[in-house]
């Protein structure tokens, strides 16, 4: 990857403060008041690039202004992927796009905020492998460095739909800690963590008509319905939908959703995201 596309590049090394002091926006945004290329592509070092030879296509005259690239979260503990997910790796190096979280940040649209990239699309031909949650051991002791960090995130960002997402999961996971602790009993300080959660949660609902947010609601099921167990309250719900147009519809072919929810509220509304999922295609004069 160097020898082909980096061999005349100028890098530069910025002195700045660490990030756990100033932020990992701000580090990053001092990166990009340094950069002279037409596009931006951001990296950890505990992260590879699969296939790099392939991106070069990618920076062609075109209509768009960000890339997400697949994210692959690998463990040896237990072996395998925990997760995949698709941020926005590479971008057009244009003013409106800057970072935004003091921690987990992603390139956002400052005239725009909760939008990201304008004209956005998905690469499926390149892979981002990340190693720096390889053990529960490595994993939880991110969780305690990243956690002071996210707390501030929601103050300095307070709108920031992703940061709410991020702190509903993170206050899960600290229910889930305590409750090891405690050998399951749920103790009042749980119960506060749980209401916060719910604070967020329908924060979301409340912008559940934004594609952002819809997204956020249906990847945090999982952190909410924990929250929602430690309330002691709600009712469990599993869902499976599937439509059709021009052809049978079949049930088996749709994403299958199980949780907990406080309660109809809130169980309406997430209902009506996975109608929408399913039936906002045939408004399309394309379908």
């Amino acid at each position: 990857f160097r020898d082909q596309f980096c061999r005349f590049r100028r890098f530069v090394i910025l002195d700045a403060e660490s990030p756990l002091e100033i932020g990992f926006d701000e580090a990053r945004n001092r990166t990009l008041r340094e950069a002279r290329g037409d596009w931006i592509m951001w990296m950890d070092t505990d992260e590879d690039l699969i296939h790099p030879e392939r991106l070069h296509k990618y920076l062609r005259h075109n209509m768009f202004d960000g890339y997400g690239i697949a994210q692959h979260h690998m463990s040896a503990d237990p072996v395998g992927v925990l997760t995949t997910d698709w941020p926005v790796r590479v971008f057009r190096n244009v003013p409106y796009l800057r970072f935004q979280g003091v921690v987990h940040e992603h390139p956002d649209d400052v005239e725009r905020p909760n939008s990201g990239p304008r004209a956005p699309a998905q690469i499926v031909d390149l892979h981002i492998l990340h190693h720096g949650y390889t053990t529960e051991d490595v994993r939880r002791r991110r969780f305690q460095r990243n956690l002071p960090l996210i707390k501030r995130d929601r103050k300095q960002y307070p709108d920031r739909l992703l940061g709410r997402l991020l702190w509903m999961r993170d206050l899960a996971h600290m229910c889930m800690f305590e409750a090891e602790r405690t050998g399951g009993v749920v103790t009042e300080e749980m119960r506060n963590w749980a209401k916060l959660g719910m604070l967020q949660w329908e924060a979301l609902l409340e912008e559940s008509d934004r594609p952002i947010a819809a997204r956020m609601l249906r990847d945090g099921l999982e952190f909410y319905s924990t929250l929602v167990g430690v309330l002691g309250e709600g009712f469990e719900a599993h869902v499976q939908l599937h439509a059709a147009k021009g052809a049978p519809a079949r049930l088996e072919a749709g994403p299958r959703r199980a949780g907990r929810f406080l309660n109809r509220q809130h169980f309406e509304k997430f209902m009506k995201l996975c109608i929408d999922e399913q039936t906002q295609k045939f408004d399309s004069r394309y379908f």
